[in-house]
């Protein structure tokens, strides 16, 4: 049995991890196609602050997903808890 917490977090993972294909999608398209040089396009690092905060958030909740699981799956044991 899943924890409620889990499985809404997974679905939190799912959409954080499609923000960030989506946004690696538009800047490739943006380095190759938009662009005039791609090498001067991605040499540019400040484009990627929010491809950066969407991974921090991936890892932030990928690691609660973690916590919450292993916290479920010991209350589960004891037959008492939250889950």
């Amino acid at each position: 049995m899943v924890c409620p917490l889990v499985h809404s977090m997974m679905f939190r993972i799912v959409y954080l991890n499609s923000q960030h294909v989506i946004i690696d999608a538009n800047h490739v398209w943006q380095g190759f196609i938009s662009s005039g040089g791609a090498d001067q396009f991605f040499n540019d690092v400040s484009k990627n602050t929010l491809k950066n905060a969407i991974y921090e958030l991936e890892t932030l909740v990928g690691d609660a997903i973690l916590v919450s699981s292993v916290r479920c799956s010991l209350f589960n044991e004891e037959s008492t808890g939250p889950c």
